[in-house]
């Protein structure tokens, strides 16, 4: 599941409302209360039904935001509260946090990607 917030500036950061938000969001979804949420999840109850019935899935949180600011530690502690809910007795949930920064670090390494693959896709098609 992922949670993007958008900051213009590139500053700024994730508050503790946001997390609350997002968490209380996963919670729905669990649940299955769909009726809180938009249309668009509609054609997705089928998938997201079979991941939640499916006993050997794993699930990773992904927080990512365009600021720079590190995630509060009120922020966090939310986010581990979550975790130890989730993962007693067994680990099936872990997060992700990705600000600005390390947003940059995966945006070269798509492109090289990227640029291999389509390499690579129209080598083949001239085969």
């Amino acid at each position: 599941m992922v949670q993007s917030k958008w900051f213009s500036t590139g500053n700024g950061g994730v508050d503790v409302g946001d997390v609350h938000k997002f968490v209380q969001g996963l919670k729905d979804v669990l649940d299955a209360r769909f009726e809180r949420f938009n249309s668009k999840i509609g054609p997705h109850k089928e998938k997201i039904f079979s991941a939640l019935s499916d006993a050997t899935a794993r699930f990773t949180l992904v927080m990512t935001y365009t600021g720079e600011q590190p995630l509060s530690a009120e922020a966090h502690a939310r986010f581990e509260d979550l975790l130890k809910e989730m993962n007693s007795p067994s680990e099936v949930m872990s997060l992700r946090v990705l600000n600005q920064a390390e947003l940059h670090k995966i945006v070269p390494g798509w492109r090289d990607f990227n640029h291999a693959f389509r390499r690579s896709s129209s080598y083949c098609e001239t085969l």
